[in-house]
């Protein structure tokens, strides 16, 4: 696994533009956000004529009437619902796009050593990767709902299986929901973990070889089956990224915030949070198109 790191870094090097792109889609989210949750705020000061000086009293008036609270600010709360939607679909179509034409400039640079990095090719490989990328995104978003959805069913079944076998308010029944609750994290977690990988390697195969959704989810399936130690690669990568991440969270919190060179720590951090991003990417494609084809520069064309 070693040779696949040193691999994927030496690409990630070679388009280190990458990661100023993505820290630009980074900027444009920021941006969103305080256009799609500023604006209700400016919503609630001058259109409702909300008081500031009398908002202790909220709180009282929404538990003592809350019919009254719903109808007299049910356009707000429609109006800020419809914000966090469209913040939220805004900001998954900018990430989409954007990993779109990252992993598309990656495999590109991977199967040609002539490749350069440039806006034009980014943008090509973007606008030809999102619309497959979306709708797979898609997809497996509701699966994956369907499988927390699945889970919380089973974790209330087993809770309550457990209250009818010991006994209400007897020690073996703290230990019996303490041990369900305990089982059912465990394996959510496990379940969540599997269902990152699988979304992420079925990322790489889409923007690889460029197929359909369903083709995607068999070509992915059929390569974890037969590669099942990508999960551990993958592991390896994400608790490097995640430690890596909070290590410079910690360095940022032992400064005061608004100190003299804050700013740069600021610039900083980001630049490293992005290209580490850039560098695992990279590593799991690179290690995709070894396991696929270890000779990957002549089956893949730009």
């Amino acid at each position: 696994m070693l040779g696949y790191l040193k691999e994927g870094f030496r690409l990630a090097n070679r388009n280190i533009g990458l990661v100023f792109i993505r820290m630009f889609a980074g900027l444009i989210n920021v941006l969103g956000l305080l256009f799609c949750l500023g604006l209700p705020a400016v919503v609630a000061v001058l259109y409702l004529s909300f008081d500031l000086a009398h908002v202790d009293r909220l709180l009282p008036y929404f538990t003592d009437r809350p019919l009254d609270f719903l109808s007299r600010y049910m356009g707000f709360l429609f109006f800020l619902g419809l914000s966090v939607i469209s913040y939220l679909l805004f900001a998954s179509i900018v990430i989409i796009y954007s990993l779109g034409g990252v992993l598309g400039a990656l495999r590109n640079s991977a199967v040609s050593e002539q490749y350069r990095l440039s806006l034009s090719s980014f943008f090509r490989e973007a606008n030809k990767n999102f619309p497959r990328l979306f709708r797979l995104v898609f997809i497996e978003s509701l699966m994956f709902g369907a499988l927390v959805s699945a889970l919380l069913a089973a974790g209330a079944a087993a809770v309550s299986a457990a209250r009818d076998f010991s006994g209400s308010g007897s020690l073996p029944e703290v230990f019996m929901n303490s041990f369900a609750l305990l089982t059912i994290a465990v394996f959510g977690l496990i379940v969540f973990f599997l269902s990152l990988v699988f979304m992420i390697i079925s990322a790489i195969v889409s923007a690889t070889e460029g197929r359909g959704s369903r083709d995607t989810l068999k070509k992915t399936t059929a390569f974890l089956k037969k590669n099942p130690q990508a999960f551990l690669f993958s592991l390896i990568l994400l608790t490097g990224v995640i430690a890596a991440n909070a290590g410079q969270i910690i360095i940022k919190l032992s400064f005061p915030m608004f100190f003299g060179g804050g700013f740069l720590l600021l610039i900083a951090g980001a630049v490293l949070q992005n290209y580490l991003t850039v560098a695992a990417w990279s590593c799991l494609l690179v290690y995709y198109l070894k396991m696929t084809c270890p000779d990957y520069s002549s089956p893949y064309e730009i």
